[in-house]
């Protein structure tokens, strides 16, 4: 399990003080951040990349927004890590998962059609700054999907203390990605 920030394909695994790169242990020198998130300029919540036209608070100088709201394939940790048709799921995927929960575990939750058509994921907390937060308790996964009504937030899978679904968050936290292959 490792941690990815939205629209990061470089994982980092948490070794108890500190982020490191999973590829190389290198530090990730102020953790999950504003300052470390792809596509947010200069340390704030203004982006080069993923930001509707209509929501020009959100742009970084000089950037005139775009029409994304799917992670593109070179942007999305699945794909960029698994290659081949791996990606992340969308936000619709997800909901559609949530709509299959089959309840919760200590360390984790079931979802899926059936005792033999199901998956488990892990609650592997999440990353903010330095730390690492709820794992064991809390599971948080990415979509691929941004949320144009607020685009510094993408939509995310949750689940912990027997309640699951989706919602929105800072692209800049560490969450946990699930891919899938079609």
């Amino acid at each position: 399990g490792y941690y990815f920030f939205w629209g990061g394909t470089v994982g980092y695994k948490h070794d108890g003080s500190k982020w490191v790169k999973a590829s190389d242990n290198e530090e990730l020198s102020g953790g999950f951040s504003w300052s470390n998130c792809p596509f947010a300029v200069g340390g704030t919540s203004k982006f080069n990349k993923y930001v509707p036209a209509t929501k020009s608070s959100y742009m970084a100088e000089g950037f005139d927004g775009d029409t994304k709201i799917i992670l593109d394939l070179a942007d999305d940790a699945a794909n960029a890590n698994w290659g081949g048709s791996w990606r992340m799921p969308t936000k619709a995927e997800f909901q559609a998962l949530v709509s299959k929960k089959r309840g919760d575990f200590s360390s984790g939750y079931n979802f899926g059609e059936s005792d033999t058509q199901q998956i488990f994921l892990p609650a592997a907390g999440y990353g903010d700054g330095t730390g690492l937060g709820s794992a064991g308790d809390y599971g948080g996964y990415w979509s691929s999907s941004l949320d144009n009504g607020d685009p510094y937030d993408a939509f995310y899978l949750y689940f912990g203390d027997g309640v699951a679904g989706t919602s929105y968050r800072n692209r800049y936290y560490g969450l946990s990605v699930r891919a899938l292959s079609q």
